[in-house]
């Protein structure tokens, strides 16, 4: 019951900050059950500025379609936990105007400012103690050196053990699989010109391989050798200039947008029949990407760490890469857009310092 509390509350603690809806009982039971299945729940407002660190970027609206992780408790040291992720739909744009409201409560603002100023408290003590042993004589460093060291072995001893072994079996078997991603960030040029530009996966799955590069389970954890094989489908990053929003042609805007709507339009670019349409110039208010800054790329990458008892002329890491198509190009009106970008993060940057000092109500 010891690795279920654990990944339970895991669970609900970090899908909890950037999803809504997500119910922690049903949570708790899918663990122990081995299952855990969350369906169509919306992103939070504050996600990207908690994924991102950047202050200014908030969700105008996002759905994930499907998240399950499916962990095998009584064999699970002989079989793969399993993550998936299907059909994440995403837009967001930059607040240039400093509206902290619309990106997290006063309590998520002090509460990230708090945890903030305790990790570089923390990095200040760390160094200034270093500074400390190093310069003062009456500190006999080789004894603390040789304590640290006997608390490392002990340390080692734990990781060895046969809990700690087969988390990390666990974890250097788990096969992560994303499919349907469309995120989409929006924003103006100049005299109110829409553009947009985002990222598009549909298809990257990463797994562990044998030496043959075939489907395999390694028994030795993180400590023995480690290959894992990462197959992308149509990768590519965009930037549409001239791109009215998602919400341009729905009433009341993003107030009014429904979520099948919404997960319609974003969808829209992984099928096939829209493509062929959009030769046709028949996409309607579908949001089909443009102009691609690189991509869509395919192909299949496969990585590979040396273990502790390989012959140490190995590289550490070694990483191949097998791309099938790729294609880069760079416009004027790409520019654009990426000047209006960088201009809304330096401007939103000055104005956020000061959001939390700012009347709420005219004068």
């Amino acid at each position: 019951m010891v690795f279920e509390r654990l990944l339970a509350d895991q669970l609900n603690a970090r899908l909890g900050r950037v999803l809504e809806g997500v119910d922690r009982d049903d949570v708790r039971v899918g663990v122990l059950n081995g299952d855990v299945r969350i369906r169509r729940v919306r992103v939070r407002a504050s996600a990207l500025t908690k994924i991102l660190d950047e202050p200014s970027a908030r969700v105008r609206c996002g759905f994930v379609d499907e998240l399950r992780v499916r962990v095998p408790w009584r064999n699970l040291g002989k079989e793969a936990v399993r993550v998936t992720f299907h059909g994440v739909y995403v837009v967001g744009e930059i607040d240039v105007n400093g509206d902290d409201e619309a990106r997290e409560s006063e309590e998520e603002r002090r509460e990230r400012q708090r945890v903030k100023a305790l990790r570089t408290a923390r990095r200040a003590a760390d160094a200034a103690e270093r500074a400390w042993l190093k310069w003062n004589p009456a500190v006999n460093a080789e004894a603390l050196e040789a304590e640290d060291g006997r608390e490392s072995a002990q340390d080692g001893v734990w990781k060895r053990s046969a809990i700690a072994g087969l988390i990390d079996v666990a974890l250097a078997n788990v096969l992560i699989e994303i499919s349907n991603v469309h995120v989409r960030i929006e924003g103006e040029y100049g005299a109110g010109v829409p553009w947009g530009m985002g990222l598009v996966l549909e298809r990257v799955s990463l797994t562990t391989v044998g030496e043959d590069f075939e489907n395999a389970f390694k028994v030795g954890g993180f400590a023995d050798s480690l290959r894992k094989m990462i197959a992308l489908e149509r990768v590519g990053v965009y930037a549409d200039f001239n791109s009215p929003s998602v919400a341009s042609e729905t009433p009341g805007g993003w107030r009014g947008i429904r979520e099948d709507q919404f997960v319609r339009k974003m969808s829209a670019v992984f099928n096939t029949e829209v493509g062929e349409r959009m030769k046709e110039g028949t996409s309607g208010d579908l949001v089909i990407p443009q102009s691609y800054v690189f991509g869509p790329l395919r192909g299949t990458a496969t990585y590979a760490r040396r273990g502790h008892a390989e012959d140490t002329n190995t590289p550490l890491h070694q990483l191949r890469m097998d791309i099938n198509s790729i294609q880069i190009s760079i416009k004027s009106t790409q520019l654009k857009v990426f000047y209006s970008m960088y201009s809304n993060l330096r401007t939103s940057r000055v104005r956020y310092t000061y959001a939390h000092i700012r009347p709420r109500v005219g004068v």
